[in-house]
């Protein structure tokens, strides 16, 4: 039951969650409130239902069932923001949330994301220099860096949308650098975020702008997207760049609700009351005039005006590719919004009492237009690629329309200074410095495991600290410290770990792990430590952490830990010649010469008991 219980809540928290986030998010855009004001209102009502998760935390008992610890720690959170942001959504007042005129936003992108840069770039500097002092572990280092790598992104992003926002063109602009006839495109401004085509990334991520594009580069180097997943283009993505190319300069509307400029079609903000008039003048002046399946009141005023000006022939009517089919995200994205899905059936009775006549059925990759009957005219079937999609529109305007070859020539691309600060934001913006920064966030932590001596560096600073507390008998203290060097790989570390466990220094005796701690310190491939060599030969002498009495086996690891020059297994070794244990002879001469090599390298028991053994005779004047 309790399973049960489990599997339900994370499955409707995974769908409930974003869309919560999503309609909160919606709804306080419609009464009027900017992008930053609306984020703020959700990230506060999240933090909020986060920290009344942390409150109630202590008062949930370690043997707490499935569901209260489920109820607790995920629905508490959910419900919380849930009804923090509807209540937000029901208090706030209304504005209007229209403004027109070209997009400038007030929200300082460039400023925040230069901030995120250097905040993220002096925080890595200073967690190097933390980490080499060996106060943070590898697996925190790992971590730390791949937020720090979002955070650097993100920035990057920010200032990517500011400069866009500096450098957006009005349509005047844009006319007096471009003088071919533009290409108008009219949607409805509800619909202008669906999907026109979805396709591996492989094939379509070429045309992914904004944010979606953002969110590539961050996954691009995750496991995860190593299976092509599928990414979302809209119309003006993924036709825009060859209209503009091909025919001339791509021109909308504008949503009067737009906080930034949308990549894609050049966009005029006209008022409420002259958007009428904008239209026509856009209308007169284009080559062609684009659209495809949707509807809203407004985009039928503007077909029948088409149809009433006699514009009909130059508007073209694209339907979406073979095999795109719109997610279950994108669905429930629209239906949030408000956007009824248009089917063909639906757009053809819309356009039909208008004075156009449309096909009963229509196949995917359709281009048409129409005569000066209305009657439709298919240009191509089956289109995939943007060129097969605009190109039947330019020939079809040198043919038919009384355009040349010349008249869609685009003019040449303005003289660029490279200048050295665009070289640093290029460079900064560029894959390759994100593959840089992925490397050292994922790949940094493990050169340390498999690059003798790297692994080190960062943990002798835990390691020295921990010996210093050992030194005063603080092991409690000094136990985490030597747990993070083991962590990081340090086999003195591990042993020292060991002999805490072996004795019962500040936790309780466990002499298991004690030889569990020492076999991993002694078969580490890069640096065995020869004292774990020895403490674990005592531990067989011994017979302790549930090992036999193994004589020849503790002798294996002195000679292993004498060939590591340790003078503790000289010592040891000594001791077993003396006894004749481990299959060896007893050999007195043998033991003295292993007991003077000890004491020399000054070993105090081997010099204790040389000095019994020789009736209190100094090994060094020996």
């Amino acid at each position: 039951m309790d399973i049960v219980f489990a599997v339900f809540t994370i499955i409707l928290l995974a769908l409930a969650t974003p869309a919560v986030c999503i309609a909160g998010y919606l709804r306080i855009r419609r009464k009027g409130y900017r992008p930053p004001g609306t984020t703020l209102v959700l990230l506060i009502a999240g933090t909020i239902g986060i920290a009344g998760a942390v409150a109630v935390s202590p008062k949930i008992p370690s043997n707490a069932g499935v569901i209260l610890f489920m109820s607790a720690f995920f629905w508490l959170p959910l419900l919380v923001f849930a009804f923090l942001t509807f209540a937000a959504i029901w208090l706030l007042p209304r504005r209007n949330p229209r403004r027109f005129g070209i997009r400038r936003p007030r929200f300082p992108f460039a400023a925040a994301g230069k901030l995120l840069i250097g905040i993220g770039v002096g925080f890595s500097l200073l967690l190097i220099a933390i980490w080499a002092r060996g106060t943070v572990n590898d697996e925190m280092l790992g971590k730390t860096f791949q937020v720090l790598f979002i955070l650097l992104a993100m920035g990057a992003y920010f200032v990517y949308m500011g400069r866009r926002a500096k450098a957006a063109q009005s349509l005047e602009e844009v006319v007096k650098r471009d003088q071919r006839a533009p290409v108008l495109y009219l949607r409805p401004f509800n619909q202008e975020w669906q999907a026109f085509v979805v396709g591996p990334k492989s094939r379509y991520g070429q045309y992914v702008t904004g944010f979606q594009r953002f969110a590539m580069t961050l996954g691009r180097y995750e496991e995860r997207m190593s299976s092509d997943p599928n990414v979302a283009v809209r119309f003006e993505e993924y036709l825009g760049g060859a209209l503009t190319s091909e025919i001339g300069p791509f021109f909308a509307l504008g949503n009067p609700e737009d906080y930034t400029l949308p990549e894609g079609a050049v966009r005029t903000y006209a008022t409420d009351t002259d958007w009428k008039d904008y239209l026509e003048r856009l209308a007169v002046r284009a080559s062609c005039i684009v659209t495809e399946v949707g509807g809203s009141e407004n985009l039928t005023w503007e077909f029948a005006h088409l149809r009433e000006r006699g514009w009909q022939e130059k508007l073209f009517v694209i339907t979406r590719p073979k095999g795109t089919k719109t997610n279950w995200f994108d669905r429930t994205y629209l239906w949030l919004k408000g956007v009824k899905w248009t089917s063909w059936s639906d757009f053809r009775a819309t356009l039909t009492p208008l004075g156009y006549s449309l096909p009963e059925e229509t196949a995917n990759g359709t281009v048409l237009t129409f005569n000066a009957a209305g009657e439709s005219i298919t240009l191509t079937t089956g289109a995939h690629d943007p060129e097969q999609f605009v190109e039947p529109i330019r020939s079809y305007l040198i043919a038919k329309a009384g355009y040349s070859e010349e008249s869609f020539a685009p003019p040449p691309p303005p003289a660029e200074v490279d200048t050295p600060r665009k070289k640093i934001v290029r460079l900064l913006l560029s894959d390759r410095v994100w593959l840089i920064l992925v490397g050292i966030a994922l790949v940094g932590p493990f050169l340390r495991s498999y690059i003798p001596g790297i692994r080190y560096l960062g943990n002798s600073g835990t390691m020295r600290k921990g010996i210093e507390l050992y030194q005063r008998q603080q092991y409690t203290e000094a136990l985490p410290y030597f747990q993070r060097a083991a962590e990081g790989g340090n086999t003195q570390a591990m042993t020292n770990l060991a002999l805490i466990y072996e004795e019962g220094r500040g936790v309780p005796k466990d002499e298991r792990k004690a030889v569990e701690l020492y076999t991993k310190a002694i078969n580490d491939s890069d640096n065995p430590d020869s004292q774990a060599m020895v403490n674990l030969g005592v531990m067989y002498l011994n017979g302790q952490g549930a090992l036999p009495k193994d004589e020849s086996k503790a002798l294996e690891l002195f000679k292993k830990a004498v060939e590591a020059d340790n003078d503790n297994g000289m010592a040891m070794l000594g001791a077993m010649y003396e006894d004749g244990a481990g299959g060896l002879p007893k050999d007195m001469a043998t033991a003295l010469s292993w007991y003077k090599k000890s004491a020399k390298k000054g070993n105090e028991f081997a010099q204790k008991h040389l000095k019994e053994l020789q009736g209190g005779t100094s090994p060094q004047s020996q």
